[in-house]
């Protein structure tokens, strides 16, 4: 996912959070006047969940913005870098040792027939996967809602309906429609801990996400550089995939970046 997505999202968060609090907070003081009724209790109750949320709301803004800065200056350096022609492979600087090291790797064009190839290959297997997402919200939705609702059945399959074409809708606004949105030919810049596609940076090492694994799939048309990275969430660890297109003739170059970064792991 371009890196600025998922610092926006964190900052609509916060502020959301803020808002809520906000919202909460004449209710709190309404309650606390109530005083001596019981009601002043369970106000000081709410007061303290209140406190809780608007401290969260403003250090999460704080975080936000800080990150959207220092990860815009980064991005700017390296786009720069790339800008001026600079390709630093090991055999004309020092290789680099860690996924910090804010390095231009490789600089690759990939021409516009080879990226419309790539387009397609993973539009179909995106949209499969998407499919079967769908249909596991809306069979699991309407049981749930039919079991613990006490709902109908037409009602159950309307709102898992829903939630599906929800859940549709923002993976194709992230995922899909910005591969065709891109112009062509496209470049690629790859750093030790970030793709980035026609200058949109999509990290896959900071300081919450972690690379798991990385492949050359050779045998595509073209050939795919797949980065598997994962996240800690409040459910469990997450993954994700980002895979991008090698230029025809670059797969030694790949094949030689795939090794080092793995030699991090």
């Amino acid at each position: 996912m371009d890196q600025r997505h998922s610092h926006t999202g964190t900052l609509i968060t916060a502020v959301l959070l803020l808002i809520v609090g906000l919202v909460l907070l004449p209710v709190v003081l309404g309650m606390l006047l109530s005083y001596p009724s019981p009601v002043f209790y369970g106000g000081l109750l709410l007061g303290a969940g209140t406190f809780l949320i608007l401290r969260s709301a403003v250090q999460g803004i704080g975080h936000a913005r800080r990150d959207i800065k220092e990860s815009a200056q980064t991005h700017a350096q390296i786009l720069q870098k790339a800008a001026e022609g600079e390709k630093n492979f090991p055999a004309q600087k020092a290789p680099v040792t860690d996924f910090n090291e804010h390095q231009l790797l490789a600089k690759w064009e990939i021409p516009s027939t080879e990226w419309t190839a790539f387009c397609s290959t993973e539009q179909r297997r995106r949209i499969s996967t998407l499919w079967m997402e769908c249909i596991l919200i809306v069979v699991l939705g309407t049981l749930l809602l039919r079991q613990y609702r006490d709902g109908s059945w037409q009602m159950g399959l309307l709102v898992s309906s829903l939630l599906a074409g929800i859940w549709a809708a923002g993976k194709y606004l992230l995922h899909l429609r910005p591969l065709r949105r891109m112009s062509v030919p496209v470049q690629l810049l790859l750093t030790p801990s970030t793709v980035y596609i026609n200058g949109r940076p999509n990290v896959f090492y900071d300081a919450v996400k972690r690379p798991s694994r990385f492949r050359l799939l050779e045998e595509e048309r073209p050939a795919v550089l797949e980065i598997t990275y994962m996240w800690p969430t409040r459910r469990g660890t997450t993954f994700e995939e980002l895979r991008v297109p090698v230029p025809a003739g670059r797969e030694a170059e790949a094949r030689q970046w795939v090794e080092q970064l793995t030699s991090f792991l």
